[in-house]
């Protein structure tokens, strides 16, 4: 009995050996299931400049010995802005998965510059051209070009592409009238015969031009001055003087001449009063004295014609010219640039300083600008009896810091 409790508690001492090294083996073989957190590593955001090339944002730091890391959209050429994600990886690490934006703004157009020009008119049409190389993916949008008739046309073209920011440039085109040629307008002489006589222009009249006359279509023995005025949009006025003249029959008297009677040409310049040419010499009691294209005003060159007729003399005719020069508005008008700071939704303008003569057109290249920048504003001012005068300033619109407004960026 006592042997048989001996063999029974051995064979539990056994078992419980047994499972005691199951336990421990159990143990040792069981691996660590804990994974580790990578660190060190950081992804950020990157700004640049649109160049045309490339960009791209990666991690920085150290990545841990078996971390590798994949990218997705991290990498791009036109502005815009990129959301980018890096996921990091490796055996016993936990994955991490990072996020940064990669921005790439647009560039300023440069070296582009768009310049006022004159033409005369001809009846075609002119345009403006830019000066420089627009950038690749770069077009031009046109306002106020290809113009034909005379007059000042300001001209605006807007420069754009997705990937630079939006340039306005503005200008003045200057189409002058032309002068009419080929015209002659000559006397008449007639006798008198109770019917109607005139006289008319010789030549063709360019398209878009008439005439118009004073003082003819006449009936009664005389002489009379008469003045043909030719005119139209895109064309100087010309006024030409004659004379129409209706003789009598001739007498068997002969006649005398008129001697010592000068008519001599003089230069004025433009005031607003009337100028006119006079005789020189003594003229006979009974004779009389008729002009044509005398008494003038506005700034030309005038044809005057002097007619002297008196009772058994012979018909004098005088020709001369009047001319009067245009005024000078150099030093009457002033144009000062300006420096301001940017208000949202205010606008600024340069403004002339001086009286503007009656008659005289004033014409900006830019005014009521609100957005930050330097402006050059260019100011023609004209008239039909005064010089052209070209003034230039600088208007500068000074942007708030931190505004974004630091560049021009006109809105139209």
């Amino acid at each position: 009995m006592k042997i048989k409790r001996l063999i029974g508690i051995a064979l539990l001492l056994m078992l419980s050996v047994a499972l005691c090294l199951s336990f421990a083996a159990c143990r040792v073989d069981k691996p660590d299931t804990e994974k580790k957190t990578i660190e060190g590593v950081s992804f950020v955001d990157k700004t640049v400049v649109y160049d045309g090339a490339e960009h791209e944002i990666t991690v920085t730091g150290g990545l841990p010995e078996g971390v590798s890391v994949s990218y997705a959209g991290n990498k791009g050429t036109d502005a815009g802005q990129y959301t980018a994600t890096a996921t990091l990886t490796g055996e016993g690490y936990e994955t991490l998965t990072l996020t940064a934006k990669l921005i790439i703004e647009k560039k300023n157009i440069e070296g582009v510059t768009l310049s006022g020009q004159t033409f005369i008119y001809d009846a075609t049409s002119k345009s403006l051209q830019l000066s420089g190389v627009l950038p690749e993916g770069v077009t031009a949008s046109w306002v106020g070009n290809g113009v034909t008739d005379a007059g000042n046309h300001p001209v605006k073209v807007t420069l754009s592409g997705k990937n630079y920011n939006e340039l306005t440039l503005s200008a003045v085109m200057v189409i002058e009238k032309a002068d009419i040629t080929g015209i002659v307008f000559s006397g008449g002489e007639f006798t008198y015969d109770g019917e109607e006589k005139k006289i008319e222009i010789e030549g063709t009249l360019p398209k878009g031009v008439s005439v118009s006359y004073s003082g003819n279509v006449q009936t009664e023995i005389g002489e009379y001055p008469v003045t043909a005025t030719l005119s139209g949009d895109n064309y100087n006025t010309l006024t030409l003087p004659a004379v129409l003249i209706i003789k009598k029959a001739e007498s068997t008297e002969k006649p005398k001449d008129f001697t010592g009677i000068t008519l001599e040409s003089c230069e004025f310049t433009y005031d607003g009063t009337v100028k006119s040419l006079s005789l020189t010499g003594e003229l006979p009691e009974e004779a009389s004295v008729t002009f044509a294209g005398n008494d003038k005003i506005n700034a030309g060159e005038y044809k005057v014609v002097a007619v002297l007729s008196a009772e058994g003399y012979n018909t004098l005719t005088l020709e001369a010219t009047l001319k009067i020069k245009k005024a000078s508005l150099s030093g009457t008008l002033t144009l000062r640039s300006k420096e301001v700071s940017y208000e949202k939704g205010k606008k600024h303008s340069l403004e002339l300083e001086g009286e503007i003569p009656e008659g005289v057109t004033v014409t900006y290249s830019d005014k009521n600008i609100e957005y930050a920048g330097t402006y050059t504003i260019t100011v023609i001012i004209e008239g039909e009896n005064y010089e052209r005068l070209v003034l230039t300033a600088t208007l500068k619109i000074k942007g708030v810091a931190g505004s974004g407004l630091t560049t021009p960026e006109h809105k139209w």
